[in-house]
């Protein structure tokens, strides 16, 4: 059967392309199966071609939260999936210090 293509555009909170996200796609249910990778362009564009079939599609970059999602794709289609990744939130380093006693 032909290839079936995922692609879309990943930007951030303010609309900008996020380029080096980490793009995998594997067969959703069998950690066996082959990983499909890729990675998206400066201007935040990807493109996936692989056989058709239910993936489990994750897309990573640091400083953004990852975003995990299953995708039905179909032979001869190309399936548009256009994301905005949020900054993860930092977490305060909080000191826990202790007093020294005084002598």
């Amino acid at each position: 059967p032909p290839d079936a293509h995922l692609n879309g555009t990943l930007l951030d909170a303010s609309g900008g392309g996020i380029g080096g996200v980490h793009i995998t796609a594997q067969l959703d249910g069998d950690a066996h199966a082959q990983l499909w990778k890729a990675t998206s362009t400066t201007d935040g564009a990807y493109d996936l071609t692989l056989p058709p079939g239910k993936y489990h599609v994750t897309f990573f970059r640091s400083p953004f939260v990852p975003r995990d999602l299953v995708v039905d794709l179909t032979s001869g289609k190309r399936h548009r999936l256009d994301l905005r990744l949020q900054l993860e939130r930092r977490r305060r380093n909080r000191c826990k210090c202790r007093k020294q006693p005084r002598r």
